[in-house]
């Protein structure tokens, strides 16, 4: 039995060394402007809006800094000051270019709001960053109406677009809070004395 005990104890040893703790680590991807367009069948013009976009800093893909990075997105959401907010409810991405960001529809890839600086060019995606303007002086995307949980919002132009991002609290991955308690719990049984 003093065998059986000290294998237990050896293993939660080795599973607790061998044991990094992975963090997914949020991310909220905020642009910010001024816009005109329609929700839900009502017009609107020269409007506050912002776009709320959450992803995680581990889907970001490679290329940053030198072509197109992307990361698909878990959540976004819009607010548009005196006219509604709400949810888009289909799927979208960031990208990132060594001179521009933005996100997009998927699978067509068409792009909702973009922000033009050469700042760009230090940014990965992945960090706290800005917030920095458009250069190019108007709000670039391709105006195609998005489904929402608030119904169909569709920008038909914009200015003074701003781009910022923040990293959330990190969250440790379940599969390694489990194979931290079990190890923890391989010691408290490694432990215990007959009676």
């Amino acid at each position: 039995m003093s065998l059986i005990r000290n294998l237990v104890t050896l293993a939660a040893a080795t599973l607790c060394m061998m044991t990094s703790v992975a963090n997914a680590v949020p991310i909220e991807y905020i642009f910010k402007g001024t816009a005109s367009g329609s929700l839900n069948g009502a017009g609107f013009a020269s409007k506050a809006f912002e776009f709320d976009l959450f992803g995680d800093t581990a889907g970001v893909t490679a290329g940053c800094g030198v072509s197109t990075c992307f990361n698909n997105l878990s959540l976004a959401t819009f607010s548009i000051t005196g006219v509604g907010s709400g949810t888009l409810t289909d799927s979208y991405r960031m990208f990132l270019t060594p001179s521009a960001v933005g996100f997009s529809h998927l699978p067509g890839g068409l792009d909702r709001v973009d922000v033009f600086n050469a700042l760009l060019s230090t940014y990965n995606l992945a960090s706290t960053f800005g917030p920095i303007s458009d250069i190019s002086g108007n709000f670039v995307g391709q105006f195609i109406p998005d489904s929402t949980t608030a119904g169909l919002l569709s920008l038909t132009n914009g200015s003074n677009v701003s781009f910022s991002s923040t990293l959330l609290q990190s969250v440790p991955e379940p599969a390694t809070l489990a194979l931290l308690g079990l190890g923890l719990a391989g010691f408290g049984f490694g432990r215990r004395k007959p009676a």
